[in-house]
């Protein structure tokens, strides 16, 4: 134990002789020296016990230094301190500021971290239809057509003209989501009757849905997608692109009635097979690109999209904030024939040998033209892209 000494005129009593030094162990000086130091008056014949030796030291209950305070729980009294603690309303202030900023500070980059994620999913979406597309390719030689309506040229046979123009007569004329089914695990559902064929309209597949955009329900009770066919410039067959209308070649003389990869001229790595189709967000299932199911619209924008123009002008691809629905005139459903998406500043668009790539809303428009048209034997300088 450590051996404390102090002068003899800090303990002084009548019983023991006066001596120069007084051994003391730690806890008699916090019994008898320390406890003068808790007083919040102190006077020097009370600090200085010694020095008046004919004083006496007033006893419990007379009048003399009041006896320590206890606060609650048995901590002392500190007559430096207040005996209630706590934030002032300044702090507070200060606190809650203090939280406002980091939480501002946190969630964009918590949003940023949220649409990376979306964006990558919506990626992965387009890498499985583009190996279902060469899947396909593989097994029929070709690429799924976009389908056609019953009174297109060559009109069905069955089709009752005019009246069903708009719509499909049979499964021959559904348009590609359908043809890639069975190679995206959906083979249960491809082979459903025709007295079923409400189930397929029914039932939406979530690969065919970008999560930045909108949930895989059903909206006006119909399966859809996100997700539309490079039909190059030609929006009435798409003849220079890689989907086209089914027997457009039988009809017109000199086009194709299949596109197979032999007739990509330019390069699989250098033209779109399939990317984000623009949809205005507040009219999902509305409007006349977005309401029909996604197995059987027909030749419609709902299952494939051409590069735009505007005052004989070719356009890049447009965000779902410029879709024509809200500026138009007279029709709040009007459609659009443009790639574009949900995404911040670019669309996710597949290609041809099954790589996927991101595409700016800034791209050059006779770049993007070029990655549209099959067969214009021009070169592409990827640097333009992103």
């Amino acid at each position: 134990m450590m051996t404390l000494y102090l002068v003899r005129s800090l303990w002084n009593r009548k019983d023991e002789p006066n001596q120069p030094l007084k051994r003391l162990t730690p806890n008699r000086i916090g019994g008898r020296a320390c406890r003068c130091f808790s007083i919040r008056r102190q006077s020097e014949a009370h600090f200085w016990p010694g020095s008046r030796p004919t004083e006496k030291r007033p006893g419990k209950g007379q009048r003399g230094l009041p006896e320590p305070k206890l606060l609650p729980y048995g901590r002392k009294y500190n007559p430096f301190r207040s005996p209630l603690s706590g934030f002032t309303l300044v702090e507070l202030l200060v606190v809650i500021t203090i939280i406002g900023i980091l939480i501002a500070l946190l969630l964009p980059a918590v949003q940023s971290a949220r649409e990376a994620a979306r964006r990558t999913q919506c990626a992965n979406n387009l890498k499985q239809i583009a190996l279902a597309f060469l899947n396909y390719h593989a097994s029929h030689e070709a690429f799924p057509h976009g389908g056609k309506n019953g009174c297109d040229p060559p009109v069905h046979p069955n089709a009752k003209c005019p009246g069903a123009e708009a719509y499909p007569v049979d499964r021959s004329e559904w348009s590609w989501p359908y043809f890639l089914l069975p190679f995206l695990e959906q083979q249960a559902l491809y082979d459903l009757p025709d007295k079923d064929k409400n189930t397929i309209y029914r039932t939406p597949l979530p690969v065919f849905y970008c999560p930045t955009r909108r949930r895989a329900i059903l909206y006006n009770n119909l399966a859809l997608t996100d997700y539309a066919g490079n039909a190059g410039t030609r929006g009435n067959d798409g003849a220079d692109g890689i989907i086209i209308r089914k027997d457009v070649g039988l009809a017109v003389p000199g086009l194709p009635t299949v596109i197979k990869l032999e007739h990509i001229r330019d390069g699989a790595s250098n033209t779109i097979l399939v990317g984000d189709k623009q949809l205005n967000p507040d009219r999902f299932g509305w409007t006349h690109d977005d309401n029909e199911p996604y197995v059987a619209p027909g030749w419609n924008m709902d299952i494939y999209r051409v590069v735009t123009r505007k005052n004989n002008l070719y356009e890049p691809p447009q965000p779902d904030s410029r879709h024509p629905s809200y500026t138009h005139p007279t029709d709040p459903n009007f459609m659009s024939f443009a790639f574009g998406s949900s995404h911040p500043g670019m669309i996710n668009a597949a290609l041809c040998d099954g790589s996927v790539r991101g595409i700016s809303f800034g791209i050059d428009p006779e770049t993007f033209r070029r990655l549209c048209v099959r067969n214009d034997k021009q070169p592409i300088d990827w640097s333009q892209v992103q």
